[in-house]
């Protein structure tokens, strides 16, 4: 099996590579386990080549389109520390310089990349002060029948983490290819390859890597919607814990060693693309998910899901509706499997000859614990509601005021908190 994995993983760098030197991209999903998505109100870190191209923002260098911008927030934070017992809050203020480089057309074929540095300080609680550095780089390419994709995500940072219930600084890096070669003009094929590395500072925390590769077939039934079938292989590789002073709290396995806990899984799913109506685009896919294990551990059945639409109700009105559902190592003890399920709607209307913008999301998520037997262990339950309004002020400025309040809930010793904040943003595109 080793020999089998050793060589999907050099296949999948092989496509990348040449993916890459052929001027290929793609976008990568960064895989979430928790809320506090607030907490880069003003970041262009996750802003697409397309995206910055239609804010007309940028300059060009030679045969490079460039594009600085800087954000700037500032905030008042009921909860600091997310502790139910002892909350602490103060006001923060963050920093956000970036740029972004594009080489070639964002409607056709191209190479970006994007920095953003964030610095969040507040004003008493000096412990909660961090850094965190985003970088995304895409490339993409098309032919007759051909297109390839290449994304890569990397964020150096502190982010929420649902199943901790506190924030966790953490190192993660999501790397994704994908090639379709059209068949006739109904039809076409496509592989898929996917590689993540999620890394984290407290050694009390399992560090893992996951890997995945798979295929897919494209069936056109209207002129701009595919259904497809998706079938992939996958593994997941944790890192050990480091020492027996980490381990010496948990109720580990009698057979415990370094490679406990490690995982293949397959899937099967059936999905959607395109334009399903007049007014809406989605992209989504459902389906089965088995997750074997390389120890004693039952094997895991369950079922998987991503879904992504948008619909555009008028020129200044639109909506849209997320939804995920995957399977995690559990964080703190080896050998367990978290399955988070996670809804999204949200909305953005746009008046006064769309300076000002109101924007609003809820999200709901729902993590189940299971034990190394196949038990349920535990139940998370987590809500978070955001507001903003938005005016431009200028074409280069805007400024923006919103909210937001999460709260989370556990039925067995899992983490329970309330949070607010309040936020005040401006963003500068020169």
């Amino acid at each position: 099996m080793k020999t089998i994995r050793t060589g999907l993983v050099c296949a999948l760098f092989v496509v990348s590579f040449c993916m890459l030197a052929g001027t290929a991209a793609g976008q990568a999903t960064m895989s979430a386990r928790g809320g506090g998505a607030y907490d880069s109100w003003g970041s262009a870190y996750g802003m697409s080549a397309q995206v910055a191209a239609e804010l007309g923002y940028s300059f060009p260098v030679g045969p490079l389109t460039v594009r600085p911008h800087f954000g700037i927030w500032a905030g008042y934070d009921d909860n600091v520390y997310l502790d139910e017992e002892e909350e602490v809050d103060d006001v923060f203020i963050t920093l956000a310089p970036g740029l972004m480089v594009i080489y070639g057309n964002p409607s056709h074929n191209y190479v970006s990349v994007n920095y953003t540095l964030e610095l969040p300080r507040y004003i008493d609680e000096d412990r909660a002060n961090y850094e965190s550095h985003h970088l995304s780089t895409d490339l993409h390419y098309e032919s007759a029948k051909h297109t390839y994709h290449i994304g890569d995500r990397f964020m150096q940072t502190e982010v929420k983490d649902i199943e901790i219930g506190e924030r966790v600084e953490k190192t993660q890096n999501v790397l994704s290819a994908d090639i379709e070669r059209v068949m006739s003009s109904k039809t076409s094929v496509g592989i898929q390859g996917l590689h993540e590395i999620h890394d984290y500072k407290d050694d009390s925390y399992i560090d893992y890597y996951e890997y995945r590769v798979g295929g897919r077939f494209y069936y056109r039934i209207r002129p701009k919607t595919d259904i497809f079938v998706d079938a992939g292989y996958g593994w997941v590789d944790l890192d050990p814990l480091p020492d027996d002073e980490v381990t010496a709290g948990l109720d580990l396995p009698a057979g415990y060693s370094s490679s406990y806990g490690d995982a293949e899984y397959q899937e099967v799913s059936v999905g959607v693309r395109g334009k399903v109506s007049g007014k809406t685009v989605m992209t989504g896919r459902v389906g089965f998910h088995r997750r074997e294990f390389d120890d004693d551990i039952e094997t895991i059945d369950d079922w998987v899901a991503s879904l992504d639409t948008l619909t555009r109700f008028s020129s200044r009105f639109q909506g849209g509706f997320e939804v995920s559902r995957r399977l995690f190592p559990w964080l703190t003890v080896p050998g367990n499997t978290s399955v988070s399920t996670t809804l999204n709607p949200y909305i953005r209307y746009q008046l006064w000859r769309n300076r000002i913008s109101l924007s609003g999301s809820v999200a709901y998520s729902i993590v189940e614990f299971y034990d190394a037997d196949g038990e349920q262990d535990r139940e998370d339950k987590y809500w978070e509601y955001v507001g903003i309004v938005d005016w431009k002020s200028s074409k280069l400025v805007t400024l923006g005021i919103g909210y937001a309040y999460s709260e989370q809930e556990s039925n067995r010793g899992g983490a329970e908190n309330e949070n607010g904040r309040v936020i005040l943003r401006a963003m500068f595109n020169y």
